[in-house]
C-alpha cells in the first residue's frame, strides 16, 4: 500500500478512535513502529491536532473531534475552490467571516508548487464582482447557529410594529447588499423576513424549537394560502427581461415579456421600490392601485428637480 493511501485510511481510522496507542496503528495497518511514528508526524503536518500522554496508560489523543474527511481534488477543482473563496471574501459580513483566511492558507500549504502557481495565475486573470454588504451585521454567526441547532429565539425588528416574538428561524439569505433572516412566530404562526442589520433585539433561548425545517416550510405555505395576496402584472422590455433574470423574488415569474407575481400588504412598499429599479424598462399593468401608487412614486422623484427642469 502506498503511503498516501495509508495516510487517508489512517485519517478515517482516527476519526473513530480519538484515543489510541502506537500499537493500535501497528496492528491495524501492519506497519513497523518506525513507520507508525513517521505517519503520525505526517498527519500532524497536514493539520491533525494530536498530543501524546506519557506513562503506562498513556497514548495519543486527537484534539479535533469533528469529522475528518479526506478528499482529493483535481487542479481544476482546486482552482474553483480558491475562486469561490475569493468571491465570498467580497462580502463584508458573512457567517463564516473568520474561516476563509484559514481555509485558503491550509489549502495552499497542502498544494504542490505547480498547483500553487496555477492558483495564483487564475487569481490574476479572473475577477469576480459582487454587491458587497451594505450594512454591518454582527449576528450572522449566531443566527446561523440558532437555525442549525433548532433553538428558539426572542426577536424583534425595527421594521415590525409587533411586540417581541418567540420564534424559530428558517434561513439566512443575502440579497442586493443586505442580509435577511426568515422565520416563523411560534404563537401566531406568522412568517417574517427581517433585515439583519435592523434587528432591535435578539436572544437565543435554551429551549429546543418544536418544528423541523420541513415542517416550518409547510406552515409557511399554509399561512401564504390563508393570507390575502394580490396578483400583479407588468410589461417588460428586452432589457427589462434581462434584469428580471438577474434580480427577482421567489413569488415572481416571467411569462414572455410579462412579469407576474403576488404580494401581500406588508410587502407592498418593497415591491414598489423593486419595480422602480427597472427604470424605463417596465410598465405596470395591474392592479390599478399598484399602477396608481407606482406613478405617484415617479412623480415624487420628478418633484425633486422642479417643474422648470422637467419641462
Amino acid at each position: 500500500m502506498k503511503k498516501s493511501e495509508r495516510l487517508v485510511q489512517e485519517i478515517s481510522y482516527l476519526d473513530n478512535h480519538h484515543h489510541f496507542n502506537l500499537k493500535d496503528l501497528i496492528h491495524e495497518f501492519g506497519i513497523s513502529k518506525r513507520t507508525a511514528l513517521r505517519d503520525l508526524q505526517a498527519l500532524e503536518e497536514t493539520g491533525l491536532a494530536i498530543y501524546s500522554e506519557p506513562g503506562k496508560y498513556g497514548g495519543y489523543n486527537l484534539i479535533n473531534k469533528e469529522p475528518l474527511i479526506p478528499i482529493n481534488f483535481t487542479s481544476g477543482e482546486i482552482s474553483a475552490i480558491f475562486f469561490a473563496i475569493s468571491a465570498l471574501r467580497l462580502l463584508n459580513d458573512n457567517p463564516f467571516q473568520q474561516s476563509y483566511p484559514r481555509i485558503a492558507d491550509r489549502l495552499l500549504e497542502s498544494l504542490s508548487n505547480r498547483q500553487r502557481d496555477r492558483v495564483r495565475q487564475i487569481q490574476q486573470v479572473v475577477e469576480y464582482y459582487r454587491v458587497p454588504s451594505v450594512h454591518h451585521n454582527n449576528r450572522l454567526h449566531q443566527l446561523l447557529r440558532a437555525i442549525l441547532n433548532t433553538k428558539l429565539v426572542k426577536i424583534k425588528s425595527h421594521q415590525d410594529k409587533r411586540a417581541l416574538s418567540v420564534a424559530q428561524l428558517r434561513r439566512l439569505l443575502y440579497r442586493n447588499g443586505n442580509w435577511f433572516i426568515e422565520g416563523i412566530d411560534i404563537h401566531s404562526h406568522c412568517f417574517f423576513r427581517y433585515r439583519c442589520d435592523l434587528l432591535a433585539y435578539y436572544e437565543e433561548l435554551s429551549e429546543e424549537a418544536p418544528y423541523t425545517l420541513d415542517e416550518i416550510d409547510s406552515l409557511i405555505r399554509q399561512g401564504q394560502r390563508v393570507k390575502k395576496r394580490v396578483k400583479f402584472t407588468c410589461e417588460l422590455t428586452t432589457a427589462g427581461c434581462e434584469y428580471f433574470l438577474k434580480n427577482h423574488y421567489p413569488d415572481m415569474k416571467l411569462n414572455g415579456n410579462r412579469l407576474q407575481g403576488f404580494y401581500s400588504a406588508n410587502e407592498y412598499q418593497y415591491l414598489l421600490t423593486y419595480l422602480l429599479s427597472y427604470g424605463k424598462e417596465i410598465k405596470v399593468i395591474s392592479p390599478s392601485q399598484l399602477k396608481k401608487d407606482y406613478i405617484a412614486k415617479i412623480k415624487e422623484i420628478l418633484s425633486q428637480y422642479g417643474r422648470d427642469n422637467i419641462e
